[in-house]
C-alpha cells in the first residue's frame, strides 16, 4: 500500500500544471462599499454569478448594494465578504442632560471622561448667566462640556469700567447694574453723553495677535457701537438682540499682530446706553473664551484636559462607522478663521476628525486629515449668533458628511460630502491641544455608530436631532 501510494504521488507530480487563472484580490479597503477589486486579467465581473452590468475592465470598485456577494472576474477565484451587520449605537454622550451610555449601559460622567484643570473656570447654562467651577470640576452645564485651553486676559479691571484705567470722553460710567453671573453691580452701564463717545483702555504688551471681546446688552438706542485695538481704527460690532447678553465681534478687528493694544468701545449716539463686562484681550488666540475677571493684574486660566475613557476609545477603533454631535457657540462667529475641534480621531498627528471654518466664513468640512491632506467640501455659512447650536454628521467609509446650524442667521447648508476614506484605528480624544482654538464652544452630544449609516439617517439628525435607530 504504501509503495502503491508513492508511485501515485510521483505519477501525480509529473503531469503538465494547468495554466494559471487570472487572479482576483482586494486592493484597497476590506471587501465592503468603496474598496477596489482588482484582476490580473480584465472582466467581465460577476457578483453572485450574476453579470455586473458593464463592468469588464480589470478594476472594480465594491458598491453599497453588493456587499456581501461573492465577487468574480471572469473565470477566476472568488471574494466573498460578509455584509456588514446593521450599524450598532455604541455610545451616546449627552453633556448637556449629564446622562451617558455605552452598548446600552448607563454610565457616569467620571466613568466616561478623566479630566483636569489647575484652576477655577467660569461657564454658562441655557439661561445665559454664568458661574464658576473650581480647579478639577468637570466644566459642564445644560449646555454641553466647554474644554479650552489655557488663555490669559490682559485687559486689566475687566469688569471696572468705572476704574479710572479706563479713560471716558463723552460718555459715562456707573458699575451698579447685574452682569453676567447675575450678581448685582457687576456690569458698567455706558451712556453716551455726545456724539462719538469712547471708553479705552491702554495696555503695555509686546507684539503679539490679540483678540478682543466684550460682553455687551443694548439698553437703549440704536445707533452704531464700534470697537478699536488701537485707539484710532474703529469697526462696527456685531449685535445679537436689545435686552440680551452676548459675546460682540468686529470683523476687521479681530487676531491683529499689535504692540500695546488699545483696547475700547465707542457710541456713536448720544443717549444710547449699553451694559458692558468681562473685557477681554487675549494673545496667541483665536476666538474669545470664556471670561476671566481681572483686578489689578492680567489673570491666565489652566488648560482642560480630557479624555475619553480607554473603554470608550476602544470602542471607536474601526474602519467604519457614524459621528453625529451638536455643539452650542457662545460667542459671535462671522467670516472668521476659526479651528472649533470637535472630535480628535487619530491614526497619528495627521489623522483627525475635525470641524473648520476658514477665513471666508465657510464651513470646510467634517472631514479626516488624511496623511497631511485635508478632504474638504465647502459649505456656505451666515452669522453665528451666541447661543446658537450646529448640528454636524459624518460616515466614514458611506461617504457623507452634513452640517447645519440652527438659531444662526444664513446657517450652513446641508450638503453631500465626497466619499471619505476607510480609516483605522480611529480613536477620540478631547485634548486641550487644539482646545483653545475652539471659539468658545460647547459640545452638547456626541454619539458614534459601529458603521456608516445612510445621508437620509444623518439629514434626520441635522433636521430634528432625532437617532436614527
Amino acid at each position: 500500500m504504501l509503495s502503491l501510494g508513492l508511485s501515485l504521488s510521483a505519477l501525480a507530480l509529473r503531469q503538465p500544471l494547468a495554466p494559471p487563472g487570472p487572479r482576483l484580490h482586494i486592493a484597497s479597503g476590506h471587501g465592503h462599499a468603496g474598496s477596489t477589486f482588482l484582476c490580473d486579467q480584465p472582466g467581465p465581473w460577476f457578483a453572485d454569478d450574476q453579470p455586473i452590468a458593464g463592468e469588464t475592465g480589470s478594476a472594480w470598485t465594491m458598491t453599497k448594494a453588493l456587499e456581501g456577494a461573492a465577487i468574480r472576474c471572469g473565470a477566476s477565484n472568488v471574494i466573498q465578504v460578509d455584509a456588514p451587520g446593521p450599524a450598532a449605537l455604541l455610545f451616546d454622550l449627552n453633556f448637556a442632560t449629564d446622562s451617558y451610555q455605552a452598548l446600552g449601559l448607563p454610565l457616569t460622567a467620571a466613568e466616561v471622561l478623566s479630566h483636569s484643570r489647575a484652576s477655577v473656570k467660569n461657564i454658562a447654562d441655557s439661561s445665559g448667566l454664568f458661574s464658576p467651577r473650581a480647579a478639577n470640576i468637570l466644566p459642564r452645564s445644560d449646555l454641553g462640556l466647554l474644554i479650552e485651553g489655557t488663555r490669559t486676559n490682559r485687559c486689566l479691571r475687566s469688569r471696572e469700567l468705572n476704574h479710572a484705567l479706563w479713560l471716558r470722553s463723552g460718555l459715562s460710567a456707573s458699575r451698579d447694574q447685574p452682569g453676567i453671573d447675575g450678581a448685582a453691580g457687576t456690569a458698567t452701564l455706558l451712556t453716551a453723553t455726545s456724539p462719538g463717545g469712547t471708553i479705552t483702555q491702554s495696555i503695555t504688551a509686546t507684539g503679539a495677535n490679540y483678540w478682543p471681546s466684550f460682553f455687551l446688552r443694548r439698553i437703549t438706542g440704536t445707533g452704531a457701537l464700534e470697537g478699536t485695538l488701537n485707539g484710532s481704527d474703529w469697526y462696527p460690532l456685531l449685535e445679537a438682540e436689545p435686552g440680551r447678553w452676548f459675546i460682540s465681534f468686529a470683523p476687521g478687528l479681530h487676531y491683529l499682530n499689535i504692540a500695546n493694544p488699545v483696547i475700547g468701545l465707542r457710541l456713536a449716539t448720544p443717549g444710547d446706553q449699553i451694559l458692558v463686562d468681562a473685557v477681554q484681550l487675549e494673545n496667541s488666540a483665536v476666538g474669545a473664551s470664556s471670561p476671566i475677571y481681572t483686578t489689578s493684574a492680567a489673570l491666565s486660566r489652566a488648560a482642560d484636559t480630557a479624555q475619553l475613557s480607554p473603554a470608550l476609545t476602544a470602542l471607536t477603533s474601526m474602519r467604519r462607522g457614524t459621528i453625529l454631535a451638536e455643539i452650542t457657540h457662545m460667542s459671535m462667529l462671522r467670516a472668521i478663521g476659526t479651528y472649533p475641534q470637535v472630535v480628535n480621531a487619530r491614526l497619528d498627528a495627521q489623522n483627525k476628525l475635525g470641524i473648520e471654518i476658514n477665513g471666508a466664513g465657510q464651513m470646510q468640512g467634517f472631514l479626516p486629515y488624511k496623511d497631511s491632506q485635508f478632504l474638504r467640501r465647502p459649505w456656505s455659512a451666515g452669522l453665528m449668533m451666541s447661543g446658537s447650536r450646529m448640528r454636524i454628521a459624518a460616515s466614514w467609509g458611506g461617504g457623507y458628511a452634513l452640517a447645519r446650524f440652527t438659531g444662526g442667521e444664513g446657517g450652513i447648508e446641508a450638503n453631500g460630502y465626497e466619499r471619505l476614506p476607510d480609516i483605522a484605528p480611529l480613536s477620540i480624544g478631547l485634548a486641550s491641544n487644539n482646545g483653545g482654538q475652539q471659539g468658545f464652544l460647547y459640545l452638547s452630544r456626541l454619539v458614534w455608530f459601529s458603521d456608516a449609516l445612510p445621508e437620509t439617517a444623518l439629514a434626520a439628525w441635522i433636521s430634528s436631532a432625532s437617532l436614527p435607530l
